[in-house]
């Protein structure tokens, strides 16, 4: 499960990544944090599934938001599970 969670997780991010570069990246993110929250909800992690909630509604609703930061926060927020390494302590 954590193994295929980080490979869903590692593909959001890179995802958001080329979201962040789009000309439209308010709209190209709404779709990419949208499936965001959606992994995290799975792995029960509601808070950084709730904070991914709060990006795709500021990204519908096209407001002025330093994106690339709040996306940071996330990536920054699941380092533990992007970078586990079974039977590595």
């Amino acid at each position: 499960m954590i193994l295929s969670s980080q490979k869903s997780l590692e593909a959001t991010f890179i995802a958001a990544r080329e979201a962040l570069l789009a000309a439209d990246v308010a709209s190209q993110l709404v779709k990419v944090v949208h499936n965001l929250k959606g992994v995290l909800l799975n792995m029960g992690e509601p808070r950084w599934a709730e904070l991914a909630r709060d990006i795709e509604v500021a990204a519908t609703n096209n407001d002025d938001k330093d994106y690339a930061a709040a996306i940071k926060v996330l990536v920054d927020g699941v380092v533990d599970i992007t970078t586990y390494k079974p039977g590595v302590k």
